[in-house]
């Protein structure tokens, strides 16, 4: 079993739900099944906008390569 790996609209997405909610990074690091530094890590990317941008750059990058 390979690890997984999410793409930056479910991560900014769920970063943007936990600040929203006021969630604690324990409990949805838990529930996601992710070590909470991972949970942390983006929402630094979050805070990064550069960060974002390469991260959405390589999935659309993804994508496509995917359609070949």
């Amino acid at each position: 079993m390979g690890r997984k790996v999410y793409d930056c609209q479910f991560k900014m997405a769920d970063v943007q739900l936990m600040l929203e909610e006021n969630l604690l990074v324990k409990d949805v690091a838990k529930k996601l099944s992710i070590h909470p530094n991972t949970l942390y890590r983006w929402i630094n990317m979050k805070n990064n906008v550069r960060k974002v941008y390469l991260c959405e750059r390589k999935s659309n990058l993804k994508t496509i390569y995917d359609r070949l």
